[in-house]
């Protein structure tokens, strides 16, 4: 059986897909930094903590990111450079 995995990123890829979607960084206190956006057509408020940097889809921090800015995984990702395929196929062993 073959598993997908979304790729990892860093820092400046998560940066450069929340400045993609139009966010802006409001605050930033200690390793915190606090995103502002409109998703969906709500005001979206994001926090991304740099010392978890580099995310993988299984972190949390990552995981909460794309969630609160409402944005589709698969649009995320293509902001950041690095695109998922379009689909992630599970195959059974005969």
């Amino acid at each position: 059986m073959t598993l997908f995995r979304s790729p990892t990123l860093e820092l400046s890829e998560v940066n450069k897909a929340l400045e993609f979607h139009q966010f802006t960084k409001t605050i930033r206190l200690g390793s915190q930094q606090t995103w502002e956006g409109f998703s969906s057509g709500e005001r979206r408020v994001v926090v991304v903590d740099e010392a978890d940097s580099p995310y993988n889809y299984g972190n949390r921090v990552l995981e909460g990111v794309i969630r609160n800015s409402g944005i589709d995984k698969r649009l995320f990702y293509r902001a950041a450079g690095k695109p998922l395929p379009y689909a992630a196929f599970l195959r059974r062993q005969s």
